[in-house]
């Protein structure tokens, strides 16, 4: 079912935005039962790291093992992203148990990725890593597609948490039987993956438009992204301990349409985007292959760049769009990845923003953490599912990731 949208125009007061020709609507976060409490998350991992920094220097002494748990526990409670910031994430790799009790209650269970820690401190091989994520993944489509759901005209998956050929979408498309079902992968762009994923949406369904493809009525977008599978025990520097304690695992499923219709229940019409490659930025956030998994390095200067340049980025996309850019700063709602609290900050102390301006944004990264590419997606469903945000706001969705790469993306709630 689909609803038409009032007409496009800009309630700050400029004139009427570009006609829209496609909306993103019909969010649907996959697996957020299963979040954790984050205090118990900190322990847990403190213990991890204590147990592979024990195994790897071949520490057995009751005094030595003490020693390490007091000094890890300490380094986790000091680099760490605390409760303040993050009150639950989803990380399928540790115990599901974690979710009712403390983890002096699970008598040392470790990851089924990590059985072996007391010997070998680096945990599963990415290959072992990799058949894990295709089972995570086969649980997720099976979630976002029940026996009843009516096949996508195409799917563009996306993921910087696991590559296989035939990838688990794939796999599920085969199985279902949708042989008129596409499947692009969008793969490895970290933070910023959803915004190409939806240019690449808008250009599969205005192909259709244009005559180069069948008719397409829908196209859905499908972030996969269990990041958790990546942990790294060995690696007790500052930088992993923030990695380790800040992402989450994270997947949702949206529909991209065109033709003046958005699925019921509202959604939000696209205007305008802007990419940039920052200069000098190429080392600052990088996510590299090894031999256990997939390796995150977040240099602490990204919240320097992203304050250098967020404001002629945003600036940018609104005269492109034909509206101020004073008038768009003061009345758009912002959908910000938090790639952690001080990248909201410093965007909202840049742009001059109110708090109510980026509440979902601070509101995900509380929920569920920084969940990579599925992050900006969750922060649109809930401006979508927001009736204090009216019908006609404009919506300037920001995130940056490996390059490093600015994004922003103009639009409008319906």
């Amino acid at each position: 079912m689909v609803i038409s949208p009032p007409p496009a125009r800009d309630p700050a007061g400029a004139r009427e935005l570009g006609a829209p020709s496609v909306a993103l609507g019909g969010f649907e976060p996959l697996l957020t039962g299963q979040r954790i409490p984050q205090r118990r998350l900190l322990a847990y991992t403190a213990w991890l790291m204590t147990t592979a920094r024990c195994a790897s220097e071949g520490l057995t002494a009751p005094a030595d093992l003490r020693r390490v748990w007091e000094e890890t526990r300490d380094r986790v409670k000091r680099y760490g992203v605390g409760p303040e910031h993050i009150q639950a994430r989803v990380l399928l790799m540790v115990p599901q148990a974690l979710a009712q009790v403390e983890p002096s209650a699970l008598g040392g269970q470790l990851p089924e990725l990590f059985a072996d820690l007391h010997r070998d401190p680096d945990g599963a091989p990415v290959d072992a890593r990799m058949a894990h994520y295709a089972r995570v993944a086969a649980e997720v489509l099976d979630q976002a597609y029940p026996p009843a759901a009516e096949a996508p005209d195409d799917i563009v998956h996306v993921t910087c948490s696991g590559y296989m050929a035939p990838n688990p979408v794939e796999r599920h498309v085969a199985r279902r039987g949708w042989g008129r079902t596409a499947v692009t992968n969008s793969y490895h762009m970290g933070c910023y993956g959803a915004f190409p994923a939806v240019r690449i949406a808008a250009g599969l369904l205005t192909s259709a438009a244009l005559g180069l493809s069948p008719p397409k009525r829908r196209v859905d977008i499908l972030h996969t992204e269990p990041l958790s599978l990546h942990a790294d025990l060995a690696d007790h520097s500052p930088g992993n301990v923030v990695t380790a304690t800040l992402f989450g695992d994270g997947f949702v499923r949206y529909q991209a349409t065109s033709g003046g219709s958005v699925p019921a229940g509202g959604g939000l019409w696209l205007h305008r985007w802007e990419e940039r490659i920052l200069p000098g930025s190429s080392d600052e956030m990088t996510w590299d292959l090894s031999p256990h998994g997939f390796k995150m390095y977040l240099s602490p200067e990204v919240p320097l760049f992203i304050r250098d340049h967020v404001a002629g980025l945003v600036d940018s996309l609104a005269l492109a769009a034909g509206m101020r850019p004073a008038t768009l700063r003061a009345r758009a709602h912002f959908a910000v990845h938090p790639g952690g609290p001080r990248i909201v900050d410093r965007v909202a102390e840049v742009l001059d923003l109110i708090p109510a301006q980026v509440r979902h944004s601070r509101q995900v990264l509380f929920d569920l953490g920084n969940m990579s590419s599925a992050t900006v997606p969750h922060i649109w469903g809930r401006v979508v599912a927001d009736t204090d945000i009216p019908a006609g706001t404009p919506v300037v969705s920001l995130a940056f990731g490996p390059g490093l790469t600015a994004t922003a993306l103009l639009a409008q709630k319906v």
